[in-house]
Formats: C-alpha cells, structure tokens, sequence
C-alpha cells in the first residue's frame, strides 16, 4: 500500500516527551464459561481479518499498518471481578468503575513508576516529583480520591445491576454474521456523563494522551480516538496515512446513556439491505442520518451492568462494478488528524475534549469549510456515531 502525505500547510513538529508508550489496549473478561463462550464466539467472527491473531484463552489485533505501529487490541479471559479495559500495565476502566485508583492514574500519566500492580492509595509514601511538562492537576487526583462511584446512571456499583434483557445473543450473532466480517475499524468504551464528571473526564483524557497519539473528532463532540502509530509518529505526529492504521480505539462520554457501554465497529462485505435483512428491527437498527453508513446491533451481554453494540460496515465493494471505492479520509485516519488535531499533554495544555456549545459550532463551521472534508462528509458524519 502507499501512503500519501498529509494535505493542507505543514505543521512544525511537536515532541511528546519520553513517557511510555502505551502497547496494548486489552479487554479483559472474567474467568467464567459466559467469558469463554463470549471469546470464542469473537474469534470465530474475525477468522477472515488478516490481522487477528489467537492463543489460549485470548485473542490480539495487531495494525497492519504503518510497521510497528502500537497499542494493539486485545481480548482475553483473566482473573478480574468484572469485565474491564486494560491500558498497558498502568490502569484499568472497570465496568464497575471508580476501580482505576488516583496511584495508577499517576502511573498512567508518568507521575510514578508503573509496575505489576499499583500502589494502596492510602500507602504514605510520596510520589516522586513530577517531570517538567507533567505536573499533577490538584484537583483531578482529588476528584478520584474521594470518588468511587459505578458507570451506572444512578451511582450504584454497576455489578449490582441486572443485565437487559435486550438485543441478540452473541451466538447467535455470530453465527448469523460469520465469514462476513473482513477488518475491525475500531473499538471502544462509551462512559455514562452522569457517572463520569467532567473533572474525572479530563483525567482520564490526560491519562490516554500523555501515553498514545489521542485526537479529538473534528466536530467537537466528546467522541475521541487512540490511533495506532509508530515510535517516530508518536514522538512528534502523524502525518501519512493509508488503509491499515487499525483498529483505533474510541472513548466517549455519553450523555444519553445509564450504563457503560463497549462499542466494535466492524467492515463487513454486505450490502445494505444484506445487513437489514440479517438484522431487522428491532435487533438492528440505523441511527439517525447514519443509515447509509452502518448497521447497529445491540448483542445481550454477560456482564452485568455492561452494554454491548456492534457498528456493522456496509462492504465498499460497489454490487454494479464490483470494485472498491477509493478511500476517505476517515478510513485513513486524515480527516481526525488534520481537522480533529492531536491532544496534547505534555505541553501543560489541558485536553479541550469538552466543548462549550459556541465552540463546537465554530469548529462544525470551520471543518465544513475545509477542502479536506469536500466529498467525504456524508461517510465521515457516522464515523463518530458514538
């Protein structure tokens, strides 16, 4: 594949300091059959992408494109209460959340050394001194010491909470969908406002920023994307852009939703009306001005208190010619980068992941006004569906 290089006037490069890296972006099931069961089911629905690697009990994704471009995702059973996502070795995002501690949030963002399992958060020893970039926000580490509330919309820890008995079982799903699906776009985790205040919100984003190249959607809205880079891009930026930078990875706070909900986007080589008579309503559905793009799937999840959707890809393969159409900008990953720009943290800037309602218009405006966007914009509207 070639890359083209990105359009528009050059940007000077930026370094992002030498914190660690984030390698791997792991969802973590708990040892039980529903988990074996769930995984395997998973597995065999992307036995067509080239880049799904298996092994006992897990099973990994890693981009094919650019060369050693990280994290990767992966799936595994291991031995945690409830589901989670693992970033690196630092900290987690439980679904009963409030289970990633103020100490490894600290590690997350270099604050302290990461190791094997993080500190008691009431051990007196201290912190050592920040890194010159990297100071602790006083006030986010306070917010987390004190809070500890589930991903639930009532506050209640999330594992208290009955599973909805709602949408397909993931069987079932499979088996429907299985041999059709040929590249996962991306993953991700949609964190209920009402649970997740804004001063939490804005640690988490620092916590993801300061180990990954994290970009905002273009529009303003709190839909922000982990893409896979290299060491060179992740030092200073991205700036190439090809098909195979995936999966990426979405976090998202939602304000509609009571629940913490994960998110798998997947490519599929159907057509609309494939996917629409595969998963008729209401086991599927099209949102809003984004029928055109994808089929949503709400699959009944094992965990208690979490939600599970599948965003299914309508094929680019045109049924008359039997080619593919060429790629936008979203699939490349250029529309996030050069419209969305990269979230900073090692500057000392805050992440701007939460936008006032004037400032998300003017952004709106100014991305409809961008040749970049000419043409693409009714693909790339959907591609934030949160």
């Amino acid at each position: 594949m070639t890359a083209r290089q990105g359009s528009g006037s050059a940007r000077p490069p930026h370094t992002f300091g030498a914190m660690q890296r984030l390698s791997a972006i792991t969802y973590r099931l708990p040892y039980s059959p529903a988990s074996t069961d769930f995984l395997a089911h998973l597995r065999a629905l992307l036995t067509r992408v080239p880049y799904a690697g298996t092994a006992p009990g897990r099973l990994q994704l890693t981009p094919p494109w650019p060369a050693g471009a990280l994290p990767v995702t992966a799936f595994e059973v291991a031995n945690v209460p409830s589901a989670e996502i693992r970033f690196g070795d630092a900290w987690s995002l439980g679904t009963d959340a409030g289970s990633w501690s103020p100490t490894q949030t600290a590690a997350a963002l270099g604050w302290s050394t990461v190791g094997t399992s993080a500190p008691d958060a009431t051990s007196s020893r201290a912190a050592p001194a920040a890194a010159p970039g990297h100071e602790t926000p006083a006030a986010a580490i306070e917010d987390l010491a004190n809070a500890h509330v589930g991903l639930s919309g009532s506050g209640n820890d999330a594992s208290t909470q009955a599973v909805p008995d709602a949408g397909i079982g993931m069987a079932e799903f499979a088996q429907r969908l299985a041999g059709h699906v040929v590249a996962v776009d991306h993953t991700g985790m949609n964190l209920p406002a009402a649970a997740v205040p804004p001063e939490r919100w804005q640690a988490i984003v620092h916590a993801v920023a300061g180990v990954s190249t994290f970009y905002r959607y273009p529009t303003g809205e709190p839909w922000l994307f982990v893409l896979p880079s290299n060491e060179a891009e992740y030092a200073t930026d991205i700036d190439a852009f090809a098909d195979g930078r995936e999966p990426r990875f979405e976090l998202v706070r939602d304000e509609w939703l009571d629940g913490p909900l994960w998110q798998f986007a997947l490519r599929t080589d159907l057509s609309r009306p494939d996917l629409e008579a595969m998963f008729p309503d209401p086991v599927g559905a099209a949102f809003p001005g984004l029928g055109e793009v994808f089929r949503a799937v709400t699959v009944r999840s094992p965990w208690p208190g979490l939600q599970i959707r599948f965003d299914l890809y309508y094929s680019r393969i045109d049924a008359v010619t039997d080619r593919a159409g060429a790629l936008t900008d979203w699939e490349t990953g250029e529309w996030l980068v050069t419209a969305g720009g990269r979230i900073k943290r090692d500057d000392g800037s805050e992440p701007n992941a939460i936008e006032t309602e004037r400032v998300r218009e003017d952004r709106r405006t100014a991305v409809a006004g961008n040749d970049l966007t000419q043409g693409v914009a009714a693909d790339v509207r959907k591609n934030g569906a949160s």
